[in-house]
C-alpha cells in the first residue's frame, strides 16, 4: 500500500513539474512575429483579464493558465501591448483602453514599467520543462529597463544532451549491465528505486540518493554501480547549465534479472 501511495504521489508531483504546454504570447520586432515563452505581464496581466474586463468568463483551458494571449511589439526600441485576447473565443478582447487607462495610448500600452529579459524561441525544441521553461536549441534574449530594449542577443543552449530522459529503460539496462555478476543470487523479495542522480558539467554522475522508501541493504551497491554513469543528462537553459533532478524506477526482480542475464 505504501509503494503503491508513493507512485501515485510521485505521479502527481510530474504533472507539476512539467504540466501542460502552454500557448505563447507573441511579440513583433522588425518585421518578424515571434512566439516568446516569458510572461512579460505577469500575474498582472491575469487579475486585469478575469477580474477588470471579464469577470464572467468561463474559459478554463489547461494550456493556457493565464487567460489570455498577447500581442507586443517593440517599436522604435520601445516595448507596447497592442492586444489581449481570450484563449478560448479570439474574438473576445481586452479593452486595453479601459484596462490600462494611465499607460493606453494610440492604441497601444507601454509597458514603461517592465524591467527584464524577454525569452523567444529559435531553432528546435529540445525538451519541455515546464508552461514556461521549454528548452529550445537557440534563444533569443531581449533586456528590457523600464519598457527600452537596451540589447539582444542570440543564445546558444545546443550542449545539452538527454541520453536517458528520451531513452526510457536506459537507466535500468545501465544498472544491469554494470552491477557485479550474481550481486543478487539471494533475493527474497522485489527491489523498487528511483534514485535521483547528480552529475558534473560533462555528465558525470557525482551524486545518486535515494530516499523514496526503506532503505535496504542493496542501496550501497545501487549507487556505487548508478555512479559509473559518465554520460548522464546535461541541460542548458538560457545558455546556461540548469540542475535538475529526474530519474526513473529501476526494478530488481527475477524476471529482470533474467531478462539481462545477470
Amino acid at each position: 500500500m505504501k509503494t503503491l501511495l508513493k507512485i501515485i504521489f510521485l505521479f502527481f508531483i510530474t504533472i507539476d513539474v512539467y504540466g501542460t504546454p502552454q500557448i505563447f504570447d507573441r511579440l513583433i520586432i522588425n518585421n518578424d512575429t515571434l512566439r516568446i515563452y516569458s510572461n512579460p505581464l505577469g500575474r498582472f496581466g491575469y487579475n486585469i483579464f478575469t477580474d477588470t474586463t471579464y469577470s464572467k468568463r468561463k474559459c478554463d483551458s489547461r494550456n493556457c493558465y493565464r487567460g489570455y494571449i498577447a500581442t507586443f511589439q517593440v517599436i522604435n526600441d520601445s516595448l507596447f501591448l497592442t492586444e489581449m485576447r481570450d484563449c478560448c473565443n479570439k474574438n473576445l478582447k481586452v479593452k486595453l483602453s479601459v484596462a490600462f487607462k494611465k499607460t493606453f495610448r494610440n492604441g497601444k500600452v507601454h509597458l514603461d514599467w517592465l524591467t527584464d529579459s524577454i525569452y523567444a524561441q529559435l531553432g528546435t525544441n529540445i525538451l519541455y520543462q515546464n508552461p514556461y521553461k521549454p528548452i529550445y536549441e537557440n534563444e533569443l534574449e531581449l533586456i528590457f529597463q523600464k519598457g527600452l530594449l537596451i540589447s539582444k542577443d542570440t543564445i546558444d543552449n545546443s550542449k545539452t544532451r538527454l541520453t536517458y530522459k528520451k531513452n526510457s529503460g536506459k537507466l535500468s539496462e545501465f544498472f544491469f549491465k554494470n552491477v557485479p555478476k550474481g550481486a543478487f543470487n539471494v533475493l527474497f523479495k522485489e527491489i523498487r528505486v528511483c534514485p535521483e542522480i547528480e552529475c558534473d558539467d560533462s555528465g558525470k554522475v557525482t551524486k545518486v540518493t535515494i530516499s523514496d522508501r526503506e532503505h535496504s541493504k542493496y542501496d550501497k551497491l545501487i549507487i556505487e554501480t548508478l555512479q559509473k554513469i559518465d554520460d548522464w543528462d546535461v541541460l542548458y537553459l538560457h545558455g546556461k547549465r540548469i540542475e535538475w533532478k529526474w530519474s526513473e524506477w529501476i526494478v530488481i526482480n527475477r524476471k529482470t534479472i533474467k531478462m539481462y542475464s545477470l
